[in-house]
């Protein structure tokens, strides 16, 4: 048997304290199909982390927060 180790990662979202994946605030949007022959897709790639003056710095953002802050940034930029 041996001695086996394990590596536990819980990951909680830095602003809502739920549960979530530590890649839940990245951000990758396709924006064509390439070109048909060996070049891929261009894509948009951005990540979401929350700061904390004096609590947190690159924090975790869980996908529901990412969505509910991104809507209300999306709507700023109509006024």
């Amino acid at each position: 048997m041996g001695i086996k180790t394990k590596t536990i990662e819980e990951c909680t979202c830095d602003i809502c304290q739920k549960p979530c994946n530590k890649t839940d605030g990245e951000i990758v949007i396709q924006v064509n199909g390439g070109d048909g022959r060996d070049v891929g897709p261009a894509t948009i790639i951005g990540k979401i982390v929350f700061n904390y003056p004096y609590g947190c710095s690159g924090g975790i953002v869980c996908k529901q927060c990412k969505k509910e802050w991104l809507a209300r940034y999306v709507a700023r930029l109509d006024t």
